[in-house]
């Protein structure tokens, strides 16, 4: 049986004297009304119930009828704390990545994301401005800022067919991933928007014959030379006075190896791959040359 220690009361609090140790307190009946404080190993309770020392605890904690809930969060080092498993949602119940907000986010400092991050709504930049369609985050140096000007390190790229003037096509260091350069020839290759001109020091073509396959000889060459017709014209642009060359529905009647449809329904003509065509013809014209000599001859 639990022994009779006296209880002091001090106006409006009450708290234990004493208590011999090992021996247990048994609060029963119908209540202690009148007080504001209870104080367990304490004179002075500053809370309903205020208890200095630790408290073991077997069923069911409430706050405010609801069961409490302590943190899911662990205590990391210093002042870090963490979870592991589970979804993290704020102005949310229903978080469905490990961070979901419902609302608007402000950073300060430096961000590093290692996975995907969505957004429902505009990216605003350091200077709380929210990006339109065709424009790129740059750095400011003092952040990072939208842009679609060609300032700040970004570019733009505008459709340019008049221009009389020299571009220069611009080359990576690398063919996948992130360039860490671009390079520019200021003589050995470049292009003039105003005529189309492609311009370079040598063209070459890729003609080894490891990366050839069913390999046959041109026959009736010069019967495919002869259905040919060579042509001046003008281009309707008139990017320049005159030009020479073929007429790509032609030729595609003729050898249609050598044309080409782009997306746009335009043809092309693969110029180059017509020497072929013109070494056999060549060969087989000599040939009947040399058979007419020796008949002239005989």
């Amino acid at each position: 049986m639990a022994n009779r220690v006296p209880l002091v009361v001090d106006t409006s609090t009450l708290y234990i004297k004493e208590l011999p140790t090992g021996d247990n307190l048994d609060l029963t009946g119908s209540g202690i009304v009148g007080l504001t404080g209870i104080g367990v190993a304490t004179a002075t309770p500053q809370f309903t119930l205020d208890v200095n020392g630790d408290i073991n605890l077997t069923g069911t904690f409430y706050q405010n009828s609801s069961p409490f809930v302590a943190s899911r969060w662990t205590a990391g080092t210093g002042n870090d704390i963490y979870r592991l498993n589970g979804n993290v949602g704020i102005g949310t119940t229903n978080p469905t990545s490990k961070l979901t907000v419902q609302g608007d986010v402000r950073v300060s400092g430096v961000s590093t994301f290692v996975g995907t991050v969505e957004l429902d709504a505009g990216l605003k930049d350091f200077y709380g401005n929210v990006g339109t369609a065709g424009s790129i985050l740059v750095s400011t140096g003092a952040g990072v800022s939208w842009t679609t000007s060609g300032s700040s390190g970004s570019s733009t790229i505008t459709n340019d067919t008049t221009t009389n003037a020299t571009r220069f096509p611009l080359f990576s260091d690398v063919s996948s991933g992130s360039p860490t350069a671009t390079y520019a020839s200021s003589s050995k290759l470049n292009f003039n928007p105003s005529t189309g001109t492609l311009s370079a020091t040598v063209f070459t073509s890729l003609s080894d014959r490891t990366q050839k396959t069913n390999i046959t000889p041109i026959t009736n060459a010069l019967d495919l030379v002869l259905q040919m017709n060579g042509v001046k014209y003008n281009w309707i642009d008139g990017h320049n006075t005159g030009s020479i060359g073929v007429i790509a529905q032609e030729m595609e009647k003729v050898i249609p190896e050598v044309v080409t449809t782009n997306d746009r329904g335009l043809k092309t003509v693969s110029y180059g791959n017509l020497v072929g065509v013109l070494i056999e013809a060549i060969k087989e014209q000599q040939v009947r040359i040399e058979e007419l000599e020796k008949k002239l001859n005989a």
